[in-house]
């Protein structure tokens, strides 16, 4: 277990479940995903959501330093205004509004009694990485929480209003596949437990789900995770394939993966 930037761990150039993600549809993606100057998707508002709870829940000691909370009746045509972004201009930018949110997430986190088990004060380790081997691949993992007792805790932002509807974007967005990855990762031979804690954004609730009690999403990612691997061995048997005619002694592959950088 590491202590480290994002920065740190993104520099890592090992499997990650996010790239089993891309894999499990995509191999050419994944390649690309790989790659020097791979541009990934742009965050949504709800994503931009998702980072600063996650900072001022796990990590509260940076928020100030990456985050600028606008005033209530901020107004960016007046001087004040101005100067606020002049003074906040390469910060993330954050409505008030959106900062109750965190502020009130973190109150109903504290006050759970199984969530609070997740906080540092309660000496669980917040964006921690974990090195290790999956499916002999070396692989790495960034868990937004793990208690002394070895749970691991996932920090999720929803819209769903219902743990259901919850459960429901796990299979679609495949969290399930992330939890069994950072479970193999963590220790293939006894696999630890593991906790889905939600904030709805809709409900302004937290909801703590125990991956365990949902057999349907512990099979469902267990056959997400091998398949998104079968998909990586397929491509890289097609990666040792030379072009039928041998006019180019190159994998055919690379021809793809050189044209979709320079797209961008």
């Amino acid at each position: 277990m590491i202590k480290e930037s994002f920065t740190e761990y993104r520099s890592r150039r090992l499997l990650n479940a996010s790239r089993l993600k891309i894999a499990l549809s995509s191999a050419i993606e994944f390649e690309l995903s790989g790659m020097d100057g791979y541009i990934p998707k742009p965050k949504s508002a709800a994503m931009s959501l998702g980072d600063a709870a996650h900072c001022f829940i796990l990590e509260p000691e940076k928020f100030d330093g990456i985050f600028a909370v606008k005033p209530e009746d901020f107004d960016g045509r007046s001087k004040e205004g101005r100067d606020w972004n002049k003074e906040n201009g390469h910060k993330n930018i954050l409505s008030h509004d959106d900062f109750l949110f965190c502020q009130a997430m973190r109150w109903r986190i504290e006050n759970h009694p199984v969530a609070r088990q997740f906080l540092p004060e309660y000496g669980a380790s917040t964006e921690v990485t974990i090195l290790g081997e999956v499916c002999d691949w070396s692989s790495k993992a960034r868990f937004d929480m793990f208690t002394p007792e070895g749970v691991i805790g996932d920090l999720k932002t929803t819209r769903a209003e219902t743990p259901e509807e919850f459960v429901r974007d796990a299979l679609i967005y495949h969290y399930d596949l992330s939890a069994h990855f950072y479970r193999l990762i963590q220790n293939e031979d006894s696999l630890p437990d593991f906790f889905f804690v939600v904030l709805s954004t809709s409900k302004w609730q937290v909801w703590v789900i125990r991956l365990l009690d949902l057999p349907e999403l512990v099979q469902s990612g267990s056959m997400k995770l091998y398949s998104a691997f079968e998909n990586i061995n397929r491509m890289m048997e097609a990666k040792a394939l030379k072009n039928p005619y041998g006019l180019v002694d190159k994998p055919i592959i690379d021809t793809r993966a050189r044209w979709e950088l320079e797209k961008y």
